[in-house]
């Protein structure tokens, strides 16, 4: 089952010369997309909503997720080395566009199963989305932004600016049935701007399958709860069996309760996988 999200992918690359920004501006619908069971065929929208053109290139990409939540390692060679690259297996087409402001397009992905593929495991690639060739005569700085957490900006004699945007694609042979929990959280607050955030463990009981969830924190006030904080892709990948969060609050909690909800991403009716109740001291 292929459930369809949108997000407004609003990346903004702020130039260090003080004289402006360069903007790029994609709207891609899904964000994440799953192949369940028999599906074979899926498609991803593009949308620029910049306001000016912008040419788009699209490649497979391998990453493994660390549980502590800091982010994700690239495979070397964009190759897999300890599981099937199933990468291999798929078919993109386009795998560049050019758009002028407000045009869309359409991105096929043909799924070709390999005889081998295991129903106690998921799969999973990323597809990679490059903005190109975008000239900006404001800054002789050149800034590399990729979506994966841990790639840092880098600078050099250039005017070129280059953004970069991946979703995860999982591959199923049936659905998950698995539970998942929510760990003891813990608190903190940063010492610069005195902001809030709750480090969050989810784990999931089934090795080598795919949880994709929301992580949501609500303040609970006289039975009454509000929304204060969350994730939206809480994902907690086939190669590892946990991983922590670490959300910065909107708001400070006016309760002496924090509830965090934690619910499926799949499915047409959202389902809680876990709930958990935290007494604020």
């Amino acid at each position: 089952m292929k459930r369809i999200f949108t997000v407004f992918c609003l990346l903004a690359l702020m130039l260090v010369c003080g004289v402006n920004s360069a903007f790029a501006n994609l709207l891609i619908t899904p964000t994440i997309l799953v192949f369940d069971g028999q599906d074979r065929f899926a498609n991803i929208t593009l949308v620029n909503n910049g306001k000016k053109t912008f040419s788009y290139e699209m490649k497979w990409v391998n990453y493994n997720v660390k549980e502590d939540g800091s982010g994700y390692t690239l495979e070397d060679d964009y190759k897999v080395t300890d599981r099937l690259d199933i990468s291999e297996y798929m078919a993109l087409s386009p795998r560049r566009v050019t758009l002028k402001p407000g045009e869309s397009q359409k991105l096929r992905i043909a799924l070709r199963r390999p005889p081998n593929l295991s129903s106690e495991r998921d799969y999973r690639v990323h597809l990679r989305f490059s903005v190109i060739g975008v000239q900006d005569k404001l800054s002789d700085v050149f800034l590399h932004k990729n979506a994966a957490p841990g790639e840092k900006a880098r600078a050099s004699a250039s005017v070129n600016v280059q953004v970069n945007y991946t979703i995860p694609i999982v591959i199923r042979t049936a659905k998950w049935n698995g539970e998942a929990s929510v760990g003891q959280i813990s608190m903190s607050r940063d010492p610069g701007n005195g902001r809030l955030s709750v480090a969050v463990p989810v784990l999931k009981d089934s090795p080598g399958r795919s949880l994709l969830s929301y992580l949501k924190i609500y303040d609970v006030v006289d039975g009454k709860q509000e929304y204060i904080g969350g994730v939206s892709n809480a994902n907690v990948y086939d190669e590892i069996n946990s991983r922590t969060f670490n959300i910065i609050l909107r708001k400070e909690p006016a309760g002496k309760v924090l509830r965090v909800v934690l619910e499926n991403f799949e499915g047409d009716e959202p389902y809680v996988y876990a709930q958990r109740e935290f007494p604020l001291r």
